[in-house]
């Protein structure tokens, strides 16, 4: 009986711990995309210094939870977000309307990667089947 409840104790304790892992990578992910989104949103206002000022948050953000991140999930996936925040923030560090494009597809990209890594985490028929 005793060996029944000790996989028990620790059969809940690693569904507990699954359930703090998916609420960190969708906390994380959730600021990411709020902080790609007031980018787009200051370049449209032409507030450019607020958008220089948010992108280098976000790459902040990122390269100090990536290492936490990388113990949960791909390698890979995080890789690609990473070089999507850079290219970012240095496309605002120095931007000129020209680039106005080339800054609303970057964003666009990082809002899809940072989707699919907090989706392709959660416990669902997809994922797992």
């Amino acid at each position: 009986m005793k060996k029944v409840v000790g996989a028990l104790i620790l059969a809940i304790i690693s569904i507990a711990a699954c359930f703090i892992c998916l609420f960190y990578i969708e906390s994380i992910s959730e600021k990411a995309l709020n902080s790609v989104s007031e980018i787009q949103t200051a370049i449209e206002n032409k507030d450019y210094e607020y958008a220089k000022v948010n992108a280098e948050e976000l790459e902040n953000l990122w390269s100090t939870q990536n290492k936490k991140l990388s113990m949960f999930v791909h390698h890979e996936m995080l890789e690609e977000i990473d070089e999507s925040i850079k290219s970012i923030n240095i496309i605002v560090k120095d931007f000129d309307e020209s680039e106005k494009t080339d800054l609303k597809i970057n964003c666009q990209k990082t809002k899809s990667l940072l989707e699919n890594f907090k989706n392709s985490e959660k416990p669902t028929t997809d994922n797992i089947l």
